[in-house]
């Protein structure tokens, strides 16, 4: 599956279902990373690159003049990636409360679908 981020690498979208007609950064990842968490849900999560951090001597973290970390390079000075960063930037608990009112508007939907199911039939037995 493919998902979608914005320039803050906020996830915007995912395949099939939300393509976004702008976007980023596109990348192709595993079809359960997203675990069934609902649109809603996953749009509170970021999918973002990381790279070797740089420390100083006593084992601190390395910050540039303007108070950013620092990353180690490689020799052509581009930094060392070391993979992604699958995390949420919105509250946890929100998320979580999206996520259970997104479970129960599906079994409500599922519950109508059956119902207008048997409608169909009853009506349908009833013209023969």
């Amino acid at each position: 599956m493919k998902i979608y981020t914005n320039l803050n690498y906020e996830i915007i979208g995912y395949s099939p279902s939300h393509i976004p007609s702008e976007y980023a950064h596109e990348y192709d990842v595993e079809d359960d990373t997203l675990n069934g968490r609902a649109f809603p849900v996953i749009c509170g999560y970021k999918y973002e690159p990381q790279y070797e951090l740089d420390f100083n001597e006593d084992g601190s973290l390395k910050y540039d003049e303007q108070g950013n970390l620092v990353y180690k390079t490689d020799e052509d000075g581009e930094k060392i990636f070391t993979g992604y960063a699958f995390y949420p930037f919105v509250d946890y608990q929100v998320l979580e409360k999206l996520q259970v009112m997104n479970d129960e508007n599906e079994k409500k939907v599922t519950e109508l679908q059956l119902a207008l199911t048997q409608v169909f039939e009853l009506a349908a037995s009833n013209i023969k």
